[in-house]
């Protein structure tokens, strides 16, 4: 889905996203995933990002970022009345 994304945004069809090509959601992002620093997000850049995406999934943060639930994390859920 991802590798998708990146073909249709990448208008220029140069194999990298640069500019206006770059989704607004990745745009505060660009620093962290351009590794070499010119500026655009290459495909293999894009596809480190998609793996780590993958990576955390399978590790059960989801693409959020957050574990999933365990007994006994985050708040409590209210108890219904009887």
């Amino acid at each position: 889905m991802l590798a998708r994304m990146f073909e249709q945004r990448d208008a220029n069809s140069d194999g990298m996203l640069s500019g206006e090509e770059i989704p607004e959601r990745l745009q505060a992002m660009v620093g962290r995933v351009d590794k070499n620093g010119d500026g655009n997000i290459s495909k293999d850049e894009f596809k480190q990002v998609q793996a780590g995406m993958m990576e955390r999934m399978r590790d059960g943060q989801g693409a959020g970022g957050r574990r999933g639930g365990e007994e006994g994390d985050g708040p409590a859920k209210p108890k219904r009345p009887n």
